[in-house]
């Protein structure tokens, strides 16, 4: 089992800016794939960084940039070349270094539908976030808010009923159901582990 997310996203932010709906529109939900480095040359383009560059559909006619103050602006793609280990990235709107820097750390998201199609018992970051996690007998664990990527499997990060953190290891031994469409993950935990919670204070 494993997940498919192209990053850990910031939480969205309402602003006074000029911003988008971070939500879906007439071409679905949005999803992270990048992230811009810092401006390129002096006439608005940026370097990129993506974090699965096979996931993505080339070129990209529209990209939406957050900002890391939680603004989202939605952008012309003029062209996109690699640069390095990453990318750079032509945008219609920037004209100017100094308005590519206003969007230094950005992240990066396209419309979900531009993305190549997942395969079996991969996810999105986005579609794991806020889940509720159960036990198999109908416990509940918590929400997750996270994902902790590790070499061998990732970790769920979860608010327990108490507010602490939880940490479950996303992968078949432990994760026996990943009900996206109902935001509800089963877990199927050893004996005694749970009550480590209990005992610090994460459960109730």
């Amino acid at each position: 089992m494993s997940w498919k997310s192209l990053n850990r996203p910031r939480e969205f932010r309402e602003t006074g800016r000029q911003t988008v709906d971070p939500g879906g529109n007439e071409t679905g939900p949005w999803v992270y794939i990048g992230e811009v480095l810092r401006p390129h040359g002096v006439h608005g383009a940026l370097s990129v960084r993506f974090f699965e560059a096979d996931r993505l559909n080339y070129p990209p006619e529209k990209i939406r940039l957050q900002t890391a103050g939680g603004d989202f602006y939605d952008v012309t793609v003029r062209a996109i070349r690699p640069h390095g280990r990453g990318a750079i990235i032509d945008v219609v709107e920037f004209h100017t270094r100094d308005e590519a820097e206003d969007v230094r750390g950005a992240f990066i998201m396209v419309p979900r539908s531009t993305m190549v199609p997942l395969g079996p018992d991969e996810w999105y970051l986005e579609d794991l976030r806020a889940c509720i996690v159960v036990t198999r007998e109908g416990r509940r664990v918590g929400r997750v808010f996270d994902i902790w990527p590790l070499p061998h499997h990732d970790l769920l990060m979860i608010h327990g009923s108490a507010g602490h953190l939880i940490l479950i290891p996303f992968h078949r031994e432990f994760v026996l159901e990943v009900a996206v469409q109902e935001r509800r993950i089963v877990v199927d935990l050893p004996q005694g582990y749970l009550a480590l919670y209990h005992e610090s204070g994460a459960l109730e």
